[in-house]
């Protein structure tokens, strides 16, 4: 099981920028051996086409909070309304290469909860065991820089799925905090390496 009380309390790292801001879900299933939602995102797509992510998007200006972003995204795009959702945890905000933060969110679902994709924005939706992160060496390691910062990031395969990059480095983050495992390594301030390259 998940130690939601951990992530909690986790004093997670919020970044200041005049960048556009969105927000993805991490769900997790409510049961003993928990899984994680993810998606696979359409070729067709401008940006991160075809590539393994969390539901999420960028905030609207209807959007009360980023919260509620993650929460519509997650609507849209996997037809799981805000009411199934259990909101657990807020995670550190993440940059995009694409000059985007991007917050992630934590919460669980019940496991039998149906799906509906929306087939212009994903190829697929589908869980993977947390135990596979947990148990299974990542493929590799990927070194990732935003200027002067350093990122060790692993990448995972799962089937037909390659799940690496912002999802990683996300899933990495949570399974420091919730499992205090290490899959990973970041060096550097990420709030002065953002001003930096942003001014």
């Amino acid at each position: 099981m998940t130690d939601y009380e951990k992530l909690q309390r986790y004093q997670f790292r919020s970044l200041t920028s005049k960048l556009p801001r969105a927000a993805v879900m991490m769900l997790l299933t409510e049961e003993d051996d928990p899984h994680v939602i993810l998606t696979r995102r359409s070729e067709i797509l401008n940006t991160h086409r075809g590539q393994v992510a969390f539901p999420g998007g960028m905030q609207d200006h209807g959007d009360a909070t980023l919260l509620a972003t993650g929460l519509r995204e997650v609507y849209e795009e996997i037809g799981l309304p805000a009411s199934s959702i259990k909101h657990q945890a807020r995670l550190s905000d993440v940059w995009s290469k694409h000059g985007i933060l991007v917050t992630p969110f934590v919460g669980s679902v019940a496991p039998e909860l149906p799906m509906r994709i929306d087939t212009f924005e994903l190829e697929s939706v589908f869980k993977v065991p947390l135990a596979f992160f947990l148990n299974e060496k990542p493929a590799r390691l990927d070194n990732l820089g935003f200027g002067n910062l350093e990122l060790r990031v692993p990448a995972w395969y799962f089937g037909q799925y390659h799940i690496w990059g912002m999802t990683a480095v996300v899933l990495m983050e949570f399974f420091h905090v919730a499992f205090e495992q290490m899959l990973g390594h970041v060096s550097g301030d990420l709030q002065s390496e953002l001003d930096r390259l942003v001014s």
